[in-house]
């Protein structure tokens, strides 16, 4: 599996529309070939901070997803909204291992 976590930190005055761009964006995204799991979490001490998890079968899947012209429109979509930088980190499953994910 490829996994990915990106922390997005909104500005306060747009967190509901950037909210509601990731919900979009996470809905499309599910409905891709190779994406096991995607979930918006919102951070709970920080309410304009989402964490994406996002899980694909592999890296060609990610690079795939990554390749989708949706991803390029929500990006410029969201750009004027965003307090910081995301920050996104890859990763490599360890446990489960992969063949028990379904």
């Amino acid at each position: 599996m490829h996994i990915v976590f990106a922390n997005i930190h909104a500005l306060p005055e747009r967190r509901e529309d950037y909210l509601q761009a990731l919900l979009t964006h996470a809905e499309n995204t599910r409905a891709e070939p190779g994406c096991v799991r995607f979930d918006v979490l919102q951070d709970n001490d920080d309410p304009n901070c989402f964490r994406l998890y996002e899980v694909y079968q592999d890296e060609a899947a990610y690079d795939t997803h990554g390749k989708n012209p949706s991803i390029a429109a929500t990006l410029e979509k969201v750009a004027p909204w965003k307090e910081k930088p995301t920050v996104q980190h890859a990763c490599t499953n360890v446990s489960p291992i992969d063949s028990a994910w379904g």
